[in-house]
C-alpha cells in the first residue's frame, strides 16, 4: 500500500507526539525523584505525573512553534530537550522532590501540615500553569509569529519559575526538619556533659568515702568500696579502643543513660572507629537512634531481660553497628519497623529508624534486622572512608 505525502506526514506528527510524551514521562519521573525500588509515597507519584503531563504540553507548544520556522521535523528538537534534561538531572541527582523528604512526613504534626499546605498551594500553582499551556497549545496556530514566540518564551520562563519556587518551598521544610534533629542532638550532647558534671561530683565524694575509711582503719570496708569502683571503671574501659572522641562520648551517655532506666548495655568494640565512611555527627544519629529504641524496648520487659548488646566492628571494609535485645514483635510488625511514622509510643514522631536507613543508604551502606531465638539484631552497614 502507497501512502501519501500527507499521510507519511501525518504518521512523522504522530509519532513526533509519541516521542515528546514518553520524553516527558522520563523527565517527570526523574523531577520528582521516582525511587526505581518502588519506595515512593502516593503524593510523590501524583507528582511524577502532574509534571510528566506539564512538560508533555510544553514540549507540544515547543514543538509547534519550530515547525513553523524548522519544518515538521523541528518538533524533535522538544523530545532531544526533555530526554536531554531527564539525563542531565538524572546523572547528576537532581530532582525537584529530594529524596531524604520522607523525613518531613514522619515529622511532628505543625511540619506535617505546613508540608501539606505546601504541596497543595504548589499543586494548584502547577494546574493553574498545565491549562495555561494548554490553552496556548491549542492557540498557538491561530497565533502571529511573533506572539507565537512570546508565548513559547513566557512558558518557558514560568516553567523555570515554577521548578526553583517549588524546590526552595520542599527545602525550606526539610531546613525546618534538620533544624530539629540537630536541637535533639544538642539535647543528647547537653545529657552528655550533664553526666560527665555528676561524675566529676561522684568521684569526689568517693576519695572522700575512701579517706575517711583509712583513717578509721576500717580496711576490709575501704577494700570493698574499691572494688566496686573498680568495676566501673573496668566497663568503662571497654570504649577505651573507640579511638573517635565524639563516638565514645555518645556510648558512654548511653551506658549511663542505660543504667537509669535498669538496662545494662554491654559493648564490645573491635573497630576504633578512625576510617569511619560519615561524619562523626552521621555515625552518632545512627548508633544513637539504634540504642534508643533498645532502651525503649528493653526497660519494659522483665528484669532478666533489661540488657542489650552493641557491637562495633569492621568487616568487609566495612563499619558494622549491631545493637542486639531482647523482642516480641511479630514478623508483620517488624516488616513495617523502617517505615515513615512507625512507633510503638505515643510521645514519639517515628523519624528515627528512616533516619537511620537514610544516612546508610547516603553512602552505599544498608540497615536490616535479624531474629534468633526472642532477640532482635539491628544491623547497620556503612562503608568505611576508603571505600565512600
Amino acid at each position: 500500500m502507497n501512502l501519501s505525502w500527507i499521510d507519511t506526514v501525518n504518521i512523522a506528527v504522530v509519532a513526533i507526539q509519541l516521542l515528546i510524551f514518553v520524553a516527558g514521562v522520563c523527565a517527570g519521573m526523574v523531577l520528582a525523584g521516582i525511587d526505581r525500588t518502588g519506595n515512593n509515597a502516593p503524593w510523590k507519584i501524583g507528582f511524577s505525573l502532574s509534571f510528566s503531563l506539564t512538560l508533555f504540553a510544553y514540549g507540544q507548544l515547543l514543538r509547534l512553534a519550530l515547525e513553523a520556522s524548522l519544518g515538521i521535523f523541528g518538533g524533535l528538537i522538544p523530545t532531544g530537550t526533555l530526554l536531554g534534561m531527564a539525563a542531565l538531572c538524572y546523572f547528576l541527582h537532581f530532582s525537584l522532590i529530594p529524596k531524604d523528604v520522607s523525613i518531613v512526613v514522619g515529622i511532628d504534626g505543625e511540619q506535617r501540615r505546613k508540608l501539606r499546605t505546601n504541596l497543595v498551594v504548589l499543586a494548584v500553582i502547577q494546574i493553574i500553569l498545565l491549562m495555561g499551556l494548554i490553552y496556548l497549545w491549542i492557540r498557538l496556530p491561530e497565533l502571529s509569529f511573533i506572539d507565537a514566540i512570546w508565548a513559547t518564551v513566557s512558558a518557558t520562563i514560568s516553567l523555570l519559575c515554577f521548578g526553583y519556587f517549588f524546590r526552595l518551598s520542599i527545602n525550606s521544610c526539610l531546613d525546618r526538619v534538620k533544624a530539629l534533629i540537630d536541637r535533639e542532638y544538642q539535647r543528647e550532647l547537653q545529657d552528655f556533659m550533664q553526666i560527665i558534671r555528676s561524675q566529676r561530683h561522684d568521684f569526689n565524694l568517693h576519695l572522700q568515702t575512701v579517706t575517711g575509711l583509712i583513717n578509721q582503719m576500717r580496711y576490709d570496708e575501704c577494700d570493698a568500696y574499691i572494688s566496686t569502683i573498680v568495676g566501673n571503671v573496668n566497663r568503662m574501659n571497654d570504649l577505651l579502643p573507640i579511638q573517635n572522641p565524639a563516638v565514645s562520648a555518645l556510648v558512654y551517655t548511653f551506658v549511663e543513660l542505660a543504667k537509669q532506666d535498669g538496662v545494662r548495655l554491654d559493648v564490645t568494640v573491635k573497630d576504633p572507629m578512625t576510617d569511619i565512611g560519615c561524619s562523626a555527627y552521621e555515625m552518632n544519629t545512627v548508633i544513637g537512634n539504634l540504642l534508643k529504641n533498645a532502651i525503649e524496648e528493653a526497660k519494659e520487659k522483665e528484669p532478666g531481660l533489661k540488657y542489650i548488646k552493641l557491637l562495633l566492628m569492621r568487616r568487609s571494609r566495612c563499619t558494622i553497628i549491631r545493637v542486639s535485645n531482647p523482642c516480641d514483635k511479630s514478623s508483620e510488625e517488624l516488616a513495617t519497623i523502617f517505615d515513615v511514622g512507625y512507633t510503638t509510643k505515643q510521645s514519639h514522631e517515628g523519624i528515627g529508624l528512616v533516619t537511620v536507613r537514610k544516612i546508610c543508604l547516603k553512602y552505599g551502606g544498608t540497615v536490616y534486622i535479624e531474629r534468633e531465638e526472642g532477640v532482635l539484631h539491628m544491623i547497620a552497614k556503612i562503608p568505611c572512608a576508603s571505600r565512600v
